[in-house]
C-alpha cells in the first residue's frame, strides 16, 4: 500500500519547549502492535527518544505539559530509567 490511507488521521508535529529549555519535535506513532500510540520526541542534537503515551488531548498545550512532565522524570542520562 502507498502512502496514507483516508481514514489515517495525520497530525503535523508539535515543538515542544521545555522546562530546561531543550526544544524537541514531537510526533505521534504507534510502534509495533501496540494499541496506543506513543508520542516520539526528537531533540536538536538528533536524537530521538520513544515519548509518554499519547492522551486524548492532542492540543499544543496538552502535548508541552505531558511531554514536559515525562521529559522531567523519563529522560535519559538523568538517573531516571529510559
Amino acid at each position: 500500500m502507498k502512502g496514507r490511507r483516508k481514514s489515517d488521521k495525520a497530525l503535523k508535529p508539535i515543538v515542544v519547549k521545555l522546562d530546561d529549555g531543550s526544544v524537541v519535535r514531537c510526533t505521534l506513532t504507534s510502534i509495533g502492535r501496540e494499541a496506543q500510540p506513543r508520542w516520539i520526541l526528537m531533540g536538536a542534537d538528533g536524537v530521538q527518544y520513544v515519548g509518554p503515551e499519547a492522551a486524548s488531548d492532542k492540543s499544543p498545550e496538552a502535548v508541552q505539559r505531558l511531554v514536559s512532565e515525562w521529559w522531567a522524570t523519563k529522560k535519559p542520562g538523568k538517573g531516571a530509567p529510559a
